[in-house]
């Protein structure tokens, strides 16, 4: 059985392939666009799985689409009614939550199909919990607690659970517009960084400063006796104007401004894109990324308390937070970690086949997932025969002797690009 997982019009849109519940491939559409977070239909990726896998669209038995825009529809309606969202930001969100819903016609038509001629059955699954999926089905563990702590995906910021053998449990959730991706990408953009995915920026620049602004983070995202937390709402503005992209347009995923002046009157003025980083603000990059990591100790503690579990399993955009994951096993009580490689959303396409295929089918887990070598590989037949179009010039050696080049070259001070295998799947 074939299943084929996509993330698609949304940021890191990607295509993963499983055969019997085994990763067969997994590719990332910004590697064949070369637009970094690409965010359409990832077509391209699509055909590379299949062309892998030597098989036609027919052949796929389910296509799985890492959201479903009918989750949380009530919870959607009254906060829209209660806060009075601008008409301009439902009528983009509208129009977004359209496009998904063709998926199936739009792939039916890419291969030169009508949308009932095409075979496969589409579904659509809670984004969450397709985090959830690539972390737990592709880990070790035969049972686990489970967090997943993004941006948003289906009007929720966060999901913790139980996984255990071939099933999942939800716990608890964060319902928009509380999120601590928002947290962190809002004083993102507050620091001059504003291109979508900027976040590693903060985290690379805190250990450069001091914490000093922790007083001020914890009015903006403050901890909650549930294990939880919550935004200040004063400082942001996505929950009443609305967040857009030009995802639509050109396939970007970059937001808009979603911090309120509020937030500039409390730490000062906004860092131009082009202006001298100060020590200002590395001391506010460093009380950030120290605020970020609080609120998952905290909400990771509380888990482990409530599940009494020793293994821990995460995903979602957060999760790409390298800094913080290798104190996880330091400051909380969980024994042993598993995070994929794609963690961030481009992770939900092999979420959402593998979910399918262990929590709704209720099919035996495969074997676990230990590397990121899943994309793009080329044969040497195919680099030569590339090379030779372009008019480059090359030489082939054998083992030996290209052992013996590349040795001297590094003993002479050379720089060597080595390329072997497949391409990675994740960031």
């Amino acid at each position: 059985m074939y299943i084929l997982g996509l993330n698609t019009y949304h940021g890191d849109s990607s295509a993963a392939l499983l055969k019997d519940g085994e990763l067969m491939c997994a590719y990332e559409e910004e590697r064949f666009t070369r637009f970094k977070h690409w965010a359409g239909l990832p077509l391209l990726s699509i055909r590379a799985c299949l062309t892998d896998a030597g098989i036609s669209i027919q052949d796929i038995d389910h296509i799985t689409i890492s959201r479903d825009p009918s989750v949380n529809k009530k919870q959607k309606i009254f906060f829209a009614l209660k806060n009075r969202i601008k008409i301009k930001a439902l009528i983009h969100r509208s129009k977004h939550i359209s496009k998904v819903a063709t998926i199936g016609k739009d792939i039916a038509i890419e291969f030169g199909l009508k949308e009932k001629e095409l075979k496969p059955e589409v579904h659509y699954l809670e984004h969450h919990c397709t985090h959830m999926a690539s972390s737990f089905f592709a880990s070790p563990f035969n049972d686990s607690a489970i967090l997943s702590i993004d941006g948003f995906g289906d009007f929720c910021s966060t999901k913790t659970g139980i996984g255990n053998d071939n099933k999942m449990t939800v716990l608890d959730s964060v319902l928009f517009p509380h999120s601590v991706g928002i947290f962190y990408t809002a004083l993102t953009q507050y620091l001059g960084f504003n291109n979508y995915g900027d976040e590693y920026k903060v985290m690379g620049l805190a250990p450069y400063g001091k914490p000093i602004f922790l007083k001020e983070m914890e009015k903006i995202i403050m901890l909650k006796s549930n294990g939880l937390f919550q935004l200040g709402l004063d400082y942001f503005v996505h929950h009443k104007a609305g967040v857009s992209t030009n995802i639509m347009i050109n396939n970007d995923p970059t937001p808009s401004r979603i911090f309120s002046d509020n937030l500039i009157d409390l730490l000062g003025p906004l860092r131009k894109k082009e202006e001298k980083l100060e020590e200002h603000h590395l001391n506010i990059a460093s009380s950030i990324q120290v605020m970020t990591e609080n609120i998952i100790f905290h909400m990771l503690n509380h888990l482990q308390e409530k599940t009494k579990m020793e293994n821990i399993c995460i995903a979602g955009g957060v999760a790409q937070n390298s800094v913080a994951n290798g104190k996880i096993l330091q400051k909380t009580g969980f024994k042993r970690i598993y995070i994929p490689s794609a963690s961030h959303d481009a992770g939900t396409s092999y979420g959402s086949a593998i979910y399918y295929h262990n929590q709704v089918l209720g099919n035996k887990r495969a074997d676990p997932v230990f590397n990121a070598y899943t994309g793009s590989k080329f044969t040497e037949e195919e680099i030569q025969e590339l090379l030779d179009k372009k008019g480059i010039e090359y030489k082939v050696y054998d083992d030996a002797a290209l052992y013996d080049v590349v040795s001297q070259k590094m003993v002479d001070g050379g720089v060597i690009g080595w390329f072997q295998g497949r391409a990675e799947f994740g960031p």
